[in-house]
């Protein structure tokens, strides 16, 4: 119930007339969505066989309201960018809002059980992957639920063999405002096949996710790494 009242308020109060507008083009217009959702809950396999060019492609990993994504397509036309949200709901509503985009896709649920077979058409189609974007990820503090941490070595061993077997490189931009997180995260890496990452300062193509924005002006550290 709480579902279908969210997506009746949204129906009712915006309207993609405003997403040029402002960064903030959905994030006025929606209700509070659960922030912590379980992605082990959600086992759907998706298949993607592919957009229709052969544009690179960029990935983005906890999209959230794709604020992140609508900068980058702003900005670099000539791409194609899919964007994982483990929640379904924010899925829908991003569908239905970027649906004349024809070089924006969205899919939802754990993207551990799917970024492997949707980038994997597109590799064996010569088509090039640029950048995976894992940008604050959930980092799930409780003990028990440390295991829900996207970036994990066995994902990271995953994707790197993915790459090795199309002879490919693939940028990998990880950041976060969490220092346990970014330790980890970094452990994770070097014993993981990738064995090493760059750290760097500023953000990709000067574009900040309105995570980092918010972080900033909080005066948090934004942690970023590139593997």
């Amino acid at each position: 119930m709480e579902n279908k009242k969210n997506l009746e308020y949204l129906d009712k109060y915006y309207s993609l007339k405003s997403i040029g507008n402002s960064i903030d083009y959905l994030s006025k217009k929606i209700k509070r969505i659960r922030a912590h959702v379980n992605p082990f809950k959600f086992l759907d396999k998706h298949q993607f066989e592919g957009f229709k060019n052969n544009n690179p492609i960029i990935i983005d990993i906890g999209c959230a309201k794709a604020e992140f994504i609508f900068e980058l397509y702003k900005k670099l036309k000539n791409y194609n960018f899919i964007g994982f949200e483990v929640r379904p709901l924010m899925i829908k509503y991003l569908e239905q809002e970027f649906e004349k985009y024809k070089n924006i896709i969205f899919f939802s649920g754990n993207a551990q059980n799917n970024l492997i077979n949707i980038i994997e058409p597109n590799l064996k189609k010569n088509i090039k992957i640029e950048y995976i974007f894992i940008n604050f990820p959930d980092p799930w503090i409780k003990t028990k639920h440390i295991k829900r941490r996207i970036i994990n070595k066995e994902f990271l061993n995953q994707i790197y063999q993915l790459f090795e077997k199309y002879n490919v490189k693939t940028k990998i931009i990880i950041q976060t405002d969490v220092d346990f997180m970014f330790n980890d995260i970094k452990e994770q890496i070097i014993n993981s096949k990738y064995e090493k990452y760059t750290l760097f300062d500023k953000p990709i193509f000067n574009i900040q996710t309105k995570w980092e924005i918010d972080s900033i002006k909080k005066k948090k550290t934004i942690y970023r790494l590139l593997i």
